[in-house]
C-alpha cells in the first residue's frame, strides 16, 4: 500500500524517504482513526468524545511507525533494485551510455515525432580507428579503458537533446533531432576533433571516423538512416579514417 500510496521518487535517499513517509502516513492514520471513533461515539448513547478522541490519536502514533519504518525501508530497498535492473536494462555496461536495443526505442519514438512535426533530424555512425590494433598491442583491459573514456568525451561534447549509444564493439550511434546534414557534418567535425584532442589519463590516442545521414535526404526512417550513416561510415574508413563523410 505504501508503495502506490508515496512512491520513493528519484534522487530521494532512503532515510529521507522514510522519515518522510514517517509523518505523512502516521498524520493519516490518525485522522482516519479520530474520524472513525467520532463517528462511533457519536452513536452510542453516551459519548466520551474526548476520552475517545485520545484514544484515536494515540493508538496510530504507538502502532504505525514501528510498522511504517520497516515497511518503508523494505519498499525504499525494493524500488532501489527495481530502478537499478531497468538501468542496466537500457545501458551499456562498460561505457554508461544507452545500450542498442533501448536506442532504438528512443530513436524510433523521435524519428515520429520529428516527422510529425515536420523537422530534420541526422543519425551518425562512429567508429573508433584501427581499435583492434589498440588491443592486441596493449591488451582488453586496455581497450575496454579506451573505450570508456572515449565514451566520456562524445558525452560531454553532445547536446542534451542528442542520442548517444553504444552500438556493439569500437561502434557508437548518435542521434541528433532539429538538426540537417549540413549542421550535423559540422557537428560532426567538431566531435572528432574533440576526441583527437584528447590526452592525459596514460591511454593511447585514438581517432575517429563518423558517416552522417540526415532526413532531409533520407526520410524518417531509421533503418534507412542507419543504413545510410554506415555507408558514409565505410567512405570515410576508405578515405583515410580520422575524418565524416555526408551520406549522397
Amino acid at each position: 500500500m505504501l508503495r502506490y500510496l508515496f512512491p520513493p521518487r528519484e534522487g530521494v535517499d532512503r532515510k529521507t524517504y522514510i522519515r518522510s513517509s514517517l509523518v505523512r502516513v502516521t498524520l493519516v492514520s490518525m485522522a482516519g482513526s479520530a474520524m472513525i471513533t467520532l463517528l462511533v461515539e457519536s452513536l452510542t448513547p453516551h459519548p466520551n468524545y474526548l476520552q475517545a478522541l485520545f484514544v484515536a490519536v494515540l493508538v496510530p502514533s504507538v502502532v504505525a511507525p514501528p510498522l511504517i519504518y520497516w515497511h518503508g525501508a523494505a519498499i525504499f530497498d525494493l524500488e532501489a533494485s527495481r530502478r537499478r535492473i531497468e538501468e542496466l536494462s537500457r545501458t551499456d555496461e562498460l561505457t554508461g551510455l544507452w545500450n542498442r536495443r533501448f536506442f532504438w526505442e528512443l530513436a524510433e519514438d523521435a524519428l515520429r515525432l520529428a516527422a510529425r512535426h515536420h523537422y530534420p533530424v541526422s543519425v551518425l555512425m562512429m567508429d573508433l580507428d584501427r581499435f583492434k590494433t589498440i588491443n592486441d598491442r596493449h591488451g582488453h583491459q586496455t581497450g575496454d579503458a579506451v573505450l570508456e573514456a572515449a565514451a566520456r568525451v562524445l558525452h560531454a561534447a553532445i547536446r542534451k537533446t542528442d542520442v548517444l549509444a553504444r552500438y556493439g564493439g569500437e561502434e557508437f550511434v548518435l542521434l541528433m533531432p532539429h538538426t540537417g546534414g549540413g549542421e550535423a557534418l559540422w557537428q560532426c567535425e567538431r566531435l572528432r576533433r574533440e576526441l583527437a584532442a584528447r590526452g592525459g589519463e596514460g591511454l593511447p590516442r585514438v581517432t575517429i571516423s563518423i558517416g552522417v545521414a540526415a532526413s532531409d535526404r533520407h526520410g524518417h526512417d531509421l533503418d534507412r538512416l542507419l543504413v545510410a550513416a554506415d555507408r558514409a561510415l565505410y567512405q570515410a574508413k576508405d578515405q583515410g579514417r580520422d575524418c565524416c563523410v555526408l551520406s549522397a
